[in-house]
């Protein structure tokens, strides 16, 4: 279980947590495929979807992969049956992680899907329940918007392409040249020539910054490439909450490391799941010299200041919708059919 993994794993011995770990790899792998495949809901399976949601039967991470495979199979075959549990989903739980899927769920198949409501009394009725819900309206509409925000993203990807990619690779040329001029001559108290592209770099990583806090999606074109890896081949992995005991990444982190590098790139929030398993991919791929280096950096200190100062609340509610629609989108562009 998830409360084995988090609380007893530095007890027990190496065997035993491996086997922990590919037990609960494979259920999450079971939840999202049964979801998927389920087009249609009969009266039992709604009543067992619904008594883990008022039980609470399922952990979180577990649950979150559930909902992910339950708005895949909507997009595939409408269910008003489906639909109205993500509903249900979003109203009985605390959890941002939970909240954000559900209801980032029920928006995204409702806005490819309106005729779902023709003759579903049931949704109508549950939907209308809501719309007093001061919290609930402001949801959704934070969610309609940021799938507007995210539909910028082709936009956003012409101005990384023509624009700040081609000012990077000159500053980088730029600054590797400087370096070597320094090793050969004494250093000089004059400003540096590329103070000027210093500065117009400084203004990209502003315009960024602010196009990634509106929810557009800067990292969209590296990622189809990353996306080619055989992990990315499996679609459960694409809704996998990042976790450095996924049976895929243990073999990359060690089982007690729990402080690398991706990991506190990870907790910032700032990145999405498919991005970080993206990073720990091509991580791994690094020479063991290099990603030592790395881990030794002051990166990570740069990191847990990025987490205190921009994102003291990225397990709110907004910012969580914003990531797993930005996994969602992907997904959705990158494997259409």
């Amino acid at each position: 279980s998830q409360a084995f993994l988090d609380t007893q794993i530095d007890q027990a011995s190496e065997e035993e947590v491996m086997r922990q770990i590919k037990l609960h790899s494979q259920r999450q792998h079971d939840l999202f495929y049964y979801q998927m495949t389920q087009l249609c809901w009969n009266r039992d399976e709604q009543e067992l979807m619904h008594q883990l949601l008022s039980e609470q039967l399922l952990p979180e991470e577990d649950l979150c992969i559930a909902i992910s495979g339950i708005t895949i199979s909507l997009l595939m075959y409408a269910d008003a049956n489906k639909l109205e549990w993500l509903l249900s989903a979003y109203q009985h739980t605390h959890s941002n992680p939970i909240k954000a899927r559900a209801l980032v769920g029920f928006v995204f198949v409702v806005s490819k899907t309106k005729s779902i409501f023709e003759n579903n009394t049931n949704l109508v009725n549950h939907l209308l329940s809501l719309r007093n819900d001061a919290l609930f309206t402001s949801h959704v509409k934070q969610t309609i918007v940021q799938i507007y925000c995210q539909k910028q993203t082709n936009a956003t990807q012409q101005r990384m392409s023509n624009v700040i990619l081609p000012d990077l690779l000159k500053y980088s040329n730029k600054k590797m040249n400087e370096l070597k001029e320094e090793e050969k001559m004494e250093p000089s108290s004059e400003l540096s020539s590329s103070w000027k592209m210093e500065e117009r770099m400084e203004k990209h990583f502003n315009e960024l910054m602010k196009r990634t806090k509106r929810g557009e999606d800067i990292q969209y074109t590296p990622f189809k490439d990353a996306k080619q890896h055989a992990f990315f081949h499996e679609m459960a992995n694409w809704f996998l909450p990042f976790n450095a005991l996924n049976k895929y990444m243990v073999d990359f982190y060690g089982i007690k490391n729990q402080q690398s590098v991706i990991m506190r790139i990870a907790t910032t929030n700032y990145y999405c799941a498919s991005d970080c398993y993206s990073f720990c991919l091509i991580f791994s791929k690094l020479p063991y010299a290099l990603r030592k280096q790395i881990g030794e950096s002051n990166l990570s200190e740069q990191l847990e200041e990025l987490n205190q100062e921009e994102f003291s609340s990225n397990n709110s509610f907004e910012q969580q919708m914003k990531l797993y629609l930005q996994d969602l989108y992907r997904f959705s562009q990158l494997f259409a059919p």
